[in-house]
């Protein structure tokens, strides 16, 4: 494989001088970090952290829980909070860590509660 590395490094150095491929990294970092898919979604990651540390999503959940009645609410606490974070792997981590508990002490059986989990943020996107 290293030599694969520097046959390829001495061909592009023969051919358009080392500026070129010593510039390539720097060029390759800002274009892929400079993508907008890319470069929201540690603030996606950090948004459900901060809403799950100071209880958002538990509040969301308790309030969607309230609402229906009878019926649990996971699947719409996930859809709100999907709303207002607009990421369905942020939904999924953020309300798997509230949800998921609340309704297995609701005697919710494990896949149940993580579908309605996958339901709910599948909604958020």
């Amino acid at each position: 494989m290293i030599d694969n590395f520097l046959i390829g490094f001495a061909g592009i150095c023969l051919q358009s001088g080392p500026a070129n491929i010593l510039n390539q990294p720097r060029d390759l970092d800002y274009a892929q970090f400079s993508n907008y898919d890319v470069s929201v979604l540690p603030m996606f990651i950090l948004m459900g952290w901060l809403a799950a540390r100071y209880g958002l999503s538990a509040d969301i959940f308790r309030c969607a829980n309230a609402w229906p009645g009878r019926f649990q609410g996971g699947v719409a606490a996930c859809a709100g909070f999907g709303a207002v974070c607009g990421s369905s792997t942020a939904t999924a981590s953020t309300m798997g860590q509230v949800a998921i508990p609340e309704l297995c002490k609701d005697r919710y059986s494990g896949a149940l509660a993580t579908g309605c989990i996958a339901a709910g943020a599948r909604l958020a996107s």
